[in-house]
């Protein structure tokens, strides 16, 4: 994880150690190994932090679902950078235009298919088994 102070350095601090970042302005949230995953471990990490500290999200963004998954999770932006190296890759300046494009409206499906219509009402309740979820009218036969 990378950690951004208000003095704008960056510094590589292990999540043990994230209680003690207080004076950090954001957290950049990924995994190398991947154990954990980076999206299994952001809900802790944002939890962790506090809303003070702004968590970017940066680990398997692929499509505008994952987006969707990483801001309830706690993520308050994620970075693309596959799609941005893919879209710049295939076309260009109108290649990495592209691949935003199709993220928003992928992110804009996955919005609407929640009942979310802003992005800053974006939360846990938005997954299946988050946090405020309604139950089913009636019971499923197994």
């Amino acid at each position: 994880m990378i950690a951004t102070t208000k003095k704008r350095s960056s510094k590589v601090i292990a999540p043990v150690r994230l209680t003690n970042c207080l004076s950090c302005r954001s957290v950049t949230v990924f995994s190398i190994r991947a154990i954990p995953s980076s999206i299994s471990a952001l809900p802790a990490i944002a939890q962790a932090v506090g809303s003070d500290t702004e968590v970017l999200f940066d680990g398997g963004i692929r499509t505008g679902s994952d987006m969707l998954r990483a801001l309830a999770l706690g993520a308050h932006a994620c970075l693309i950078g596959r799609a941005y190296i893919y879209g710049l890759g295939a076309g260009g300046k109108a290649g990495v235009a592209k691949a935003i494009d199709i993220l928003k409206k992928e992110l804009s499906v996955a919005m609407a298919l929640t009942g979310t219509t802003r992005v800053s009402d974006i939360g846990p309740q938005v997954l299946v088994g988050g946090e405020g979820r309604k139950k089913p009218a009636r019971a499923r036969k197994s």
